[in-house]
């Protein structure tokens, strides 16, 4: 058994220092290559790499708390059209594939907290977000979900599935954090997302300051 054979696995009653070393030791490549992409886009905005940092990790905690709202049994308003997702006779429809998409992309995924952002700014010119890693988070996010979940077969997104949405809410490191990953699940392998990460990056490096730039427009609107 190899070391990351060992690390393979989840245990409840393992420190929370241990467990988060695990998936780290796991995802060693994809954090790095990652804070390598992050600190690029921070290069090419603000030169502000700690608030692109912070943009990042409060873009994950954000993907958790939405994810985990629309499974909460006081909030089914909010989860109904995601719910269609975990209906099997509807889960591989092409319009829930769509809407899918748009929630992962715009609430889940983050994009919506640029016009968060955007409003404080006005209000109190304080400028709280990177938006351009707002938008490669939902990116990222989005096409990782949709594509890496279904054709690589996570057993972590699978098992999400086979309880009834009440755990596993991803990303995996936010599930331990907050006591929702599944006893005895595998740790998840995202190193996939690698490749997701370098599409968004060059989208955003194409994209940026020109006139189909998403990011540009919705601060036009403030």
């Amino acid at each position: 058994m190899n070391a990351k054979e060992k690390c393979a696995n989840y245990n409840k009653e393992d420190p929370l220092v241990i467990s988060l070393y695990k998936i780290y030791f796991i995802n060693f490549a994809a954090f790095w290559v990652l804070f390598t992409y992050i600190s690029i886009i921070a290069y090419k905005t603000d030169h502000n790499y700690v608030l692109a940092l912070l943009t990042l990790f409060f873009a994950e905690y954000w993907c958790y708390i939405t994810h985990y709202i629309t499974h909460n049994k006081n909030f089914k308003f909010i989860g109904f059209i995601h719910l269609f997702h975990h209906t099997p006779e509807y889960a591989d429809a092409n319009w829930v594939f769509i809407v899918e998409l748009l929630l992962n992309f715009f609430i889940y995924g983050g994009f919506v907290l640029i016009f968060l952002g955007e409003i404080i700014k006005k209000l109190f010119s304080i400028e709280i977000f990177n938006n351009y890693v707002l938008f490669f988070w939902a990116i990222v996010y989005s096409s990782y979900h949709l594509i890496n979940f279904h054709y690589l077969k996570s057993p972590t997104h699978k098992e999400h599935h086979l309880q009834n949405g009440q755990l596993n809410y991803g990303p995996d490191w936010m599930d331990i954090i907050f006591g929702t990953k599944l006893h005895d699940n595998l740790f998840e392998d995202f190193n996939s997302s690698v490749l997701n990460g370098f599409i968004g990056l060059i989208v955003i490096l194409l994209f940026k300051q020109t006139p189909y730039d998403p990011v540009r427009y919705v601060e036009n609107l403030f």
